[in-house]
């Protein structure tokens, strides 16, 4: 009966969506710092906390006042044009980061639009280890999801694309957003990848 009910539980458990805590476990400081690289000097953007980040820096991007986010980034010209990173403490992170939790969050995510009435469009379901990763950073290969939704933006309701990528690391889970009207999406992907690519952690 014991080992039944240890069954069940651990069932139930792993049928978990992710869910998110309130805030994240490990705000960080955002500034932009100068690293030398032979005789040239270039600006870097370094998120100081636990353990510090740091990565390129863009003229297209300034750092924002994060809300939830442990950093958030925003187009200079366009704000509605964004890139966070989230971190998480794994304990904290109910679910935990694989596949199928990641596949549950995404759809109860879309169940909860449906029932509030508002659109709701998943793009790209969350993939497993094969074939190259479409975003990654801080050395992994993270999970991955796009959907749709809608904004209003300076009075029209805009169709927006969100990029949410998955990682867990060393206890830790790390949450990187992206996200961009539609008609200017792939360009600001492609800025983002850009920026992704070159995190790291500072020794």
């Amino acid at each position: 009966m014991n080992r039944l009910f240890a069954l069940t539980s651990l069932a139930l458990f792993t049928a978990l969506p992710i869910s998110l805590p309130a805030a994240p476990v490990y705000p960080m400081t955002a500034k932009i710092v100068t690293e030398k690289l032979e005789a040239v000097e270039l600006p870097r953007i370094r998120l100081s906390g636990k353990q510090d980040i740091q990565m390129d820096y863009y003229d297209a991007l300034e750092i924002a006042k994060p809300s939830n986010e442990s950093m958030l980034l925003k187009h200079r010209f366009l704000p509605n044009q964004e890139i966070s990173l989230t971190i998480f403490n794994g304990s904290e992170l109910q679910g935990g980061v694989s596949v199928e939790s990641v596949a549950r969050y995404l759809r109860r995510k879309s169940e909860e639009a449906a029932r509030n009435k508002q659109f709701f469009e998943i793009i790209t379901q969350p993939e497993g280890g094969e074939g190259p990763a479409k975003i990654r950073f801080l050395g992994a290969k993270p999970i991955t999801i796009e959907y749709a939704l809608t904004r209003d933006i300076d009075g029209k309701v805009v169709r927006c694309i969100i990029l949410e990528s998955w990682a867990q690391m060393d206890g830790q889970t790390y949450l990187l957003r992206i996200e961009a009207p539609e008609d200017r999406y792939q360009q600001f992907f492609g800025l983002s990848k850009s920026l992704a690519g070159s995190m790291y952690f500072v020794e």
